[in-house]
């Protein structure tokens, strides 16, 4: 697991206190994007039956998605 999916992890882990458990199966970010174009980027995670509130993507410390 890379830097950037433990650090999604943790903030993931922090939206919720009421969160027991998440799952993060997969994060799937291209190695690279063209200026402009879109860009997929995919988390797949389980939650164990609770709500999500947010997912927020980040690159370098600035927030690049929501």
């Amino acid at each position: 697991m890379g830097f950037g999916k433990i650090l999604f992890f943790f903030y993931l882990l922090h939206q919720n206190d009421e969160i027991e458990g998440v799952i993060l199966n997969n994060v799937g970010v291209p190695s690279y994007a063209i200026n402009g174009k879109d860009a997929t980027l995919v988390c797949d995670y389980d939650l164990e039956g609770q709500a999500l509130y947010s997912v927020k993507w980040y690159k370098n410390g600035l927030e690049i998605f929501r």
